[in-house]
């Protein structure tokens, strides 16, 4: 099962021939969906577009003006059975895959009675709401470890002890962010596998922090 995240264009754009991933940047909501798109290290990543369908993060496209809101009910199907015809084309699995659909309301609709597996964790949330939570989201790792760090320095004692905290949280951090694995508890368990003894014991005990924070 491939991890796939979709993005949906934007109004704002920039007034210049850009990367699809650059010419809706114009929009802070987007930069935000993007990062966080990013972070959960998905297989592929495409942008939902009124115009274009299905666009790879680096195709170069022309500003344009068009939105999905605009269109007709008919002209809406017409648009979702063209973007699935491009989808297959990028071996993507409808029935397998797993799809999550970091957009608005119209650009998940049409794929409801397409796609068995759709996750769409900004639904229902306001606009304030969805910035809100994307950037809760992409510091919480990072208020994570900087809350520890700086707790810890009443807990470990020793100049050496606190370099070994920060040198394990650090490559932790590294870990998380290369991983494909968007579960920060599941990359924890697995770190704890190939940690020393002096490492697990750390890493364990900012498991612990993290629930209890």
């Amino acid at each position: 099962m491939a991890k796939i995240v979709l993005l949906s264009c934007t109004k704002s754009k920039l007034d210049k021939p850009s990367q699809a991933q650059d010419l809706y940047s114009a929009s802070p909501m987007f930069r935000k969906t993007l990062e966080y798109g990013k972070s959960l290290k998905p297989d592929k990543m495409f942008i939902l577009s009124a115009k274009h369908h299905l666009v790879p993060m680096t195709k170069v496209l022309e500003p344009y003006d068009k939105t999905l809101k605009e269109m007709p009910t008919d002209e809406k199907k017409i648009w979702a059975d063209e973007t699935i015809k491009q989808m297959k084309s990028h071996k993507l699995n409808l029935e397998n895959d797993q799809f999550i659909f970091l957009t608005g309301g119209e650009y998940m609709k049409p794929f409801k009675e397409y796609i068995a597996n759709i996750e769409t964790p900004m639904e229902g949330k306001r606009m304030g709401e969805r910035l809100q939570w994307l950037n809760s989201q992409i510091s919480k790792l990072n208020e994570y470890i900087t809350l520890y760090l700086n707790d810890v320095e009443d807990y470990y004692s020793g100049e050496k002890d606190l370099t070994l905290v920060e040198s394990t949280l650090n490559s932790l951090k590294q870990l998380i962010v290369e991983s494909k694995q968007d579960d920060i508890s599941i990359i924890l368990k697995e770190a704890l596998m190939f940690s020393s003894p002096e490492k697990k014991e750390i890493i364990e005990d900012f498991m612990i922090y993290i629930q209890e924070v």
